[in-house]
């Protein structure tokens, strides 16, 4: 819909129309002029009229753009209220937002805090009720169900109401004396089964501090009451041990070493009683010589830093005296780890240091005894398994003593006697000791030598056979020498038969004859200085040289220009020895007697050399010439027992042959031998 507004403004009248009609207005004309006029008085009377209205409805419309301006300035400052309204509001809801949403966490957090305090309560297993003002039943958890026969349904019911598995007549009066007086209420109760409880008795408050009631713990401490009873018991052992362990000394220290506990122990080993001890530094013990070294702080430093420090020294008693002490020194520390002191324990053990000093220099003389030995020293078990070998062991093997232990030392002897040893050492069971000889190898050229193995058991004071100990002795020389003892024994009877033979001979051929013992006599002698050159050898071998020195030194015939005896170094074999100083004997006394020996200007040349044969075998050749002697004819014509022996009995006896002839001034004889 729309208003328009009409506004008329006073001016000047037109010209007088009437007159203007009158002029030149015709009838027709002037009805319509007429007409005209009386429309226009009554438009001006309607306008007028309007005029009137329209000022009036200015007026209105003044008043009422006054009215509609005022009421646009309250529009204005209702709006302007209205924005602050809501921006008011759009804070408010803003604030609403955040506390709802704060709100929601807090709802959120509660109920996490229930989930938390119920899985606490169920995985705590700590039995726990929770009571009212009026001791009833308003929660509890699953762990309380072992003491109170509580189920849901129980909540509300008085505690009283509640039967219990345990014997706490006082439950309900400890509660109403911590609602009373706020303070908590603990006590130790046992069940019939045994069981021990720390029951705590707690006011219950609420956020705002509210006494709402209270709340009871049910602790099980059984295992902490075993513990301290074991812990007792344990003390009291402790307590025991430390005053009757008389060869024990036990005492503390303080941080600063300073005796603390001085127990009787400690007493009857070092002399100083409590009273004199305590107090004292841990240092009066110490030896001067210790202390000069400073043993005794880095001991404690030790202790302190590593939690325990070896003691092993001479300490000193109250007289003066030293004890020896085994022991340790121990840190004894809060359970902050603060330092509380330290435990120090040590055992006398004085008498038997001196039994290991003594047994250690028995057993330094015992193994500079074994290594010193030229002997082969072992240990082995019953069996014969080697526990240990000297060096001598391996130095004459080569085996290492790993190499040599169980069953190794074998490998060292000869395959062919390693059975004859085992045999041995099953022997030895039964015999209580062990003699065996076997080859063992010697690593320095690989021989096998004869050793003689000896062994006997070696016993506790149960006489119980810990082990065995042995010894292998080199034997080879030995049996070397007792086969050579065989062979000179046979060598000997051989010899004895045939110096049997030859003195049976000589009796016959010398006194059997009517010779006078005399004779008989000088070619025993011969034949003793024979076996005496045999004896002297050594051997089963004598010199030419030295038969023939031999034979004419028994003639006290003296070495001269008229004498010479020459020739190589020939050994005749004992078998020849006899027959050979017969021949020169008989040769030595006709020259004395007859020949060139008689007197002084006789010559004797005694020469020797060695010759072939046809076979290309060895012979000796003897030449005995005498010169410048004047024969006897009796002397020529006689022949006797001296010189069948050289014409007969070498070429019998050992295969001889001789030329035996008396020329114008002496006698000339040549005596070939084979040489054995």
């Amino acid at each position: 819909m729309r208003s328009f507004v009409v506004l008329f403004k006073d001016g000047h009248a037109p010209p007088d129309l009437e007159q203007v009609t009158a002029v030149s207005a015709s009838p027709d004309q002037q009805a319509y002029i007429q007409q005209l006029e009386a429309e226009l008085r009554e438009t001006r009377e309607r306008l007028q009229a309007t005029a009137e209205e329209a000022e009036s409805t200015s007026e209105e419309l003044k008043a009422s753009n006054e009215e509609y301006q005022s009421l646009n300035e309250e529009l204005q400052s209702a709006n302007e209220e209205l924005q602050t309204s809501k921006e008011e509001l759009q804070s408010l809801n803003e604030e609403l937002t955040t506390v709802n949403g704060e709100l929601s966490l807090r709802v959120q957090e509660l109920g996490r805090s229930n989930s938390d305090l119920k899985n606490f309560l169920e995985s705590t297993q700590i039995a726990t009720v929770f009571l009212d003002n009026e001791l009833r039943v308003t929660n509890y958890t699953p762990a309380v169900t072992e003491i109170f026969h509580l189920i849901e349904t129980d909540t509300g019911r008085p505690i009283g109401h509640i039967k219990s598995r345990i014997a706490y007549e006082d439950l309900q009066s400890d509660a109403r004396r911590v609602l009373r007086t706020l303070a908590a209420v603990e006590r130790e109760i046992e069940s019939a089964t045994g069981s021990h409880y720390m029951v705590r008795v707690l006011p219950y408050r609420s956020v705002d501090n509210f006494i709402a009631g209270v709340v009871i713990t049910f602790v099980d401490i059984t295992a902490r009451k075993r513990v301290e009873t074991a812990l007792r018991e344990s003390q009291e052992r402790f307590r025991l041990v430390v005053e009757n362990a008389q060869d024990h000394a036990i005492f503390t220290t303080d941080p600063e070493d300073r005796i603390a506990d001085w127990y009787p122990s400690a007493e009857a080993v070092f002399g100083w009683s409590a009273e004199e001890a305590v107090g004292q530094s841990g240092s009066i013990l110490f030896t001067p010589e210790d202390r000069r070294q400073h043993a005794d702080e880095k001991e404690v430093e030790t202790a302190r830093r590593e939690g325990s420090a070896p003691n092993v020294r001479w300490h000193l008693r109250k007289d003066g005296s030293r004890v020896f002490i085994e022991g340790t020194t121990t840190a004894l520390r809060q359970a902050d780890g603060s330092l509380r002191g330290f435990l120090k324990i040590g055992q006398d053990t004085t008498n038997r240091r001196k039994i290991d000093e003594a047994l250690r220099a028995s057993e330094m003389r015992q193994r500079a005894l074994i290594e010193g030995i030229p002997q082969l020293v072992w240990r082995a078990d019953e069996e014969g398994r080697w526990t240990w070998a000297s060096p001598q062991w391996m130095s004459y093997t080569g085996q290492a003593l790993e190499e040599s232990l169980e069953s190794g030392w074998l490998e060292a002897v000869h395959p062919e006697d390693r059975d004859v040893a085992m045999q041995a050492w099953e022997q030895a069971g039964r015999d209580g000791f062990l003699s065996v000889e076997y080859r063992v190898r010697r690593a320095s050229d690989g021989a096998w030598l004869w050793h003689h193995t000896r062994s006997l058991p070696v016993r506790n004071i149960s006489d119980r056979t810990v082990e065995w100990l042995g010894t292998s002795t080199d034997v080879d020389a030995i049996r070397q020498l007792h086969a050579r003892q065989e062979i000179l024994v046979n060598e000997l009877q051989h010899r004895s038969r045939n110096l049997i033979g030859v003195v049976t001979s000589l009796a016959t051929r010398t006194v059997g004859r009517g010779s006078p013992v005399e004779s008989f006599t000088i070619r025993l002698k011969a034949l003793s200085r024979a076996q005496a050159l045999l004896s002297q050898s050594g051997s089963d071998t004598v010199e030419v040289r030295a038969l023939v020195s031999a034979e004419l030194a028994a003639h006290a015939v003296e070495a001269s220009t008229r004498i010479t005896v020459s020739g190589p170094k020939v050994l005749l074999a004992s078998e020849q020895v006899q027959n050979f100083a017969l021949a020169v004997h008989e040769l030595t006394t006709n020259a004395v007697k007859y020949g060139a020996l008689k007197g002084e200007s006789g010559r004797l040349s005694v020469t020797w050399e060695l010759i072939s044969d046809e076979a290309g075998s060895e012979r000796l050749a003897l030449k005995w010439i005498e010169s410048g002697v004047d024969l006897q004819p009796e002397t020529v014509t006689r022949r006797g027992y001296g010189r069948e022996l050289i014409d007969q009995a070498l070429a019998y006896a050992l295969g001889g042959r001789t030329d035996y002839a008396l020329g114008a001034d002496g006698v000339r004889c040549r005596i070939e031998l084979p040489l054995v």
